[in-house]
């Protein structure tokens, strides 16, 4: 359940983002599709995680596994499935645009989801990647700073895993018991 408030979170304050480019409703129309079916991603994977009793690192193989396929097969497929939201071309076409870049980044979701402990701080990264980049580069700023953000917590889940594994005496230094 606290994922998914998380993953709503992130919806708002992108829309509440967006909202600042109220020239052209195709760039709100394209990005709600594209939140959409992220959303769609993470909710499925979400609801893998709260149902499966498997260990964390089969879960974590899983999901990965069908998140790379997900985000391969809405590549393939993104402006046939964005004809089914609209048929104005020119949300087709940013829809295909902002997929290219939303779901380079999707299969690390997995890790973010599975691991992230702290949701306050995730917030407020998310919060601070998306005002940053959308100072910086406009409204591709906006777009970019999804797989950044996702980039960025899974450097930091695995750097807490090493961090962790170091503490404990290393990779094979946990086995020294066993002498």
């Amino acid at each position: 359940m606290r994922v998914f408030t998380i993953e709503i979170i992130y919806f708002l304050i992108v829309r509440i983002s967006i909202h600042q480019y109220d020239y052209n409703n195709i760039y709100h129309s394209g990005i709600d599709i594209i939140q959409f079916l992220y959303f769609i991603a993470l909710f499925t994977v979400t609801l893998y995680f709260s149902i499966s009793h498997k260990k964390k690192s089969t879960l974590l193989i899983n999901s990965t596994i069908f998140l790379i396929i997900y985000s391969t097969i809405l590549r393939i497929f993104i402006k046939s499935i964005a004809v089914y939201f609209t048929n104005i071309q020119g949300i087709i076409n940013f829809a295909n645009y902002a997929g290219k870049i939303y779901f380079i980044c999707l299969p690390l979701s997995s890790f973010r989801v599975l691991y992230s402990k702290n949701s306050f701080f995730n917030i407020i990264l998310f919060f601070i990647t998306t005002v940053l980049f959308q100072t910086f580069f406009d409204l591709n700023g906006l777009l970019y700073s999804i797989p950044f953000y996702e980039f960025i917590c899974f450097s930091r889940i695995v750097i807490n895993y090493f961090t962790q594994t170091i503490k404990q005496g290393g990779f094979y230094g946990r086995f020294n018991n066993f002498k």
